[in-house]
């Protein structure tokens, strides 16, 4: 099958598959099915036989779906193995899945077509909207739909800036359509960063779209394509899902297409995930070498750059990339903070100003420009864009964060200061949030052995310590308190237990560390290296370049050999 035509690879398959199911293996089968749907991941037959395999292993609902998917585009082969499995033919809907669906387009014409495009499944629904705005809105308010169709050019907030708004809440797994006969070549670069499903030009083929839009759901369901494995590998990654990230990982180690750029490119995110820097450094830097995206194996490789503070290697790497997708906000955003951290306030405020022209109303942007207010040691600038953003929460983690990384990079002064600026800059509703600011500065303090700076930090929050509001903060403070005062009774050096660092103020937002959420590479979420991690499971065994794969993404050091090769060590 490996070198046959789809013609032959098909017919191959197709008495593969049936005298494997015969003989009961249906792993087996599942297993040939995906093989050879990575090749051809549009073959209609491939995808009847990957449903009689589900089914044969006893995933109903998940072979239903398929079955359902296989009768919206009128492939016919369908009823025999649904009365086979089903004893009837309405068990098994035609259906697409993914609904609710915004459809955002200024033209209400293309809102009735696509109904009837869709008018044969009722579980199909269809939300309509003529305003990017009114459609971002929705979206805050009831959370992720389950698909977007949305044109290009909009009105009063432009496509890329929704497209955008969407993938920086993390939802990464959320298809998103661009129907528009207006898409432009600088425009391409941006869809592709974005990880968007499809794009389709206007007028509208009925037929061609269902179908389209179908067979690229499918990719979404069950994705044999390697764009869209990767998309959901970094999903996984940022879930802290290593199990199911390293499943992935390890079909695309083992795809015939995944040329050795793309294999490298998806090492180093998992390197990068495990805070294996060096790794994650070595292993995108490779990727380029060997053909991989460029523009991905830039992002992050930057990323890697930042978290080993080489901020002018990671400018570097940025300014490249986004020469490559110069519309991506978020990148733009980080530009500036390294910019910042390089010592170039003035360049880091003109990238922001270049940002804001594409979305002034973005709230990424917001945060940013307010972390790099804060930075410099401009409270009111900072104090002004807080007062309107929606929360804070995420800031102040990610401020926190911040300060973290520069008392382990024994850069005290500025870390207090970032504390101290940051509590002066939020508002004083945000009464909680202000008490873990103070104590992370106090824990700050104490861990630099300053104590009485530790214990003028504290002083005074008893007025402001009533109300069940902050009573998580309040042991905390009082404790911290005891132990400050004991140590300078004693004249004694204050021993804390814990060895990290502002983990208050981590723990009561929820956030993850960093802002540097991409539709293409967004790894920050960290994953504990004592946890355990579970190796791969299931019917594929990992050998050669899998195996390799599999030690790096257990966390191991690597050993390069030479510029293309390496091998992991314990």
């Amino acid at each position: 099958m490996k070198s046959g035509s789809f013609e032959t690879s098909a017919v191959a398959l197709h008495y593969l598959v049936k005298w494997l199911l015969k003989a009961g293996d249906a792993p087996r089968g599942k297993q040939v099915v995906e093989s050879f749907l990575s090749h051809f991941p549009e073959s209609r037959p491939g995808r009847l036989l990957h449903a009689e395999c589900m089914l044969a292993l006893g995933s109903q609902e998940e072979g239903r779906v398929l079955l359902g998917q296989l009768r919206s585009v009128g492939f016919s082969g369908w009823e025999r193995v649904a009365l086979e499995y089903f004893k009837t033919t309405d068990a098994v809907p035609a259906q697409i899945g993914f609904t609710p669906c915004l459809v955002v387009d200024g033209d209400e014409t293309i809102h009735k077509n696509l109904k009837q495009i869709f008018e044969k499944f009722p579980e199909f629904r269809i939300v309509p909207f003529v305003s990017g705005l009114a459609a971002d809105e929705w979206c805050l308010r009831n959370g992720p739909p389950g698909m977007v169709i949305q044109e290009w050019k909009l009105r009063d907030l432009p496509g890329p800036a929704l497209l955008q708004h969407m993938r920086q809440r993390g939802w990464h797994d959320l298809p998103i359509v661009v129907l528009s006969s207006l898409v432009g070549k600088r425009d391409g670069s941006l869809l592709k960063d974005m990880g968007v499903t499809e794009v389709f030009e206007k007028p509208v083929d009925n037929d061609a779209f269902r179908e389209g839009l179908v067979l690229a759901l499918v990719q979404e369901k069950d994705p044999t394509d390697l764009s869209v494995l990767e998309r959901k590998i970094i999903r996984m990654l940022n879930m802290g899902n290593l199990a199911s990230a390293r499943l992935l990982g390890a079909r695309v180690m083992s795809h015939p297409k995944a040329r050795p750029g793309i294999k490298k490119y998806v090492q180093a995110l998992f390197a990068f995930q495990q805070n294996n820097y060096e790794a994650a450094r070595k292993l995108s830097m490779e990727a380029i070498q060997t053909g991989g995206d460029l523009l991905k194996c830039l992002t992050i490789l930057a990323r890697v750059l930042v978290r080993m503070r080489d901020f002018e290697g990671a400018v570097k790497c940025f300014e490249r990339a986004s020469q490559l997708s110069p519309d991506n906000i978020e990148r733009l955003c980080e530009l500036a903070e390294a910019y910042l951290e390089s010592g170039d306030l003035s360049k880091a405020d003109a990238t922001l100003l270049q940002a804001k022209k594409n979305d002034p109303t973005n709230d990424l942007l917001a945060r940013t420009e307010s972390k790099i207010a804060l930075r410099a040691g401009q409270v009111e600038r900072a104090k002004s864009i807080i007062m309107h953003m929606s929360q804070v929460s995420g800031l102040v983690s990610e401020l926190n964060n911040a300060a973290v990384a520069l008392v382990k990079v024994a850069q005290y002064d500025q870390a207090f200061d970032l504390y101290r600026h940051t509590f002066e800059a939020l508002p004083e509703e945000f009464k909680e949030t202000r008490l873990r600011v103070r104590y992370n500065l106090a824990l700050a303090f104490a861990r630099s052995n300053r104590l009485r700076d530790s214990l003028g930090a504290l002083e005074g929050l008893g007025l402001v310590l009533e109300g069940k509001d902050v009573e998580g903060i309040r042991r905390k403070i009082i404790s911290l308190q005891d132990k400050v005062r004991l140590a300078l009774e004693n004249k004694r050096p204050l021993r804390l237990v814990s060895e990290g660092l502002g983990e208050e103020l981590a723990g009561a937002t929820g956030e993850v560390a960093g802002v540097l959420q991409d539709a293409t590479a967004n790894f920050l979420q960290p994953i504990d290296p004592t946890t355990p991690r579970p190796g791969l499971v299931g019917v594929f065994e990992p050998s050669g370049p899998e195996q390799e794969f599999i030690r790096l993404s257990q966390g191991r050091k690597i050993k390069f050999k030479s510029r293309h090769k390496a091998s992991a060590t314990g």
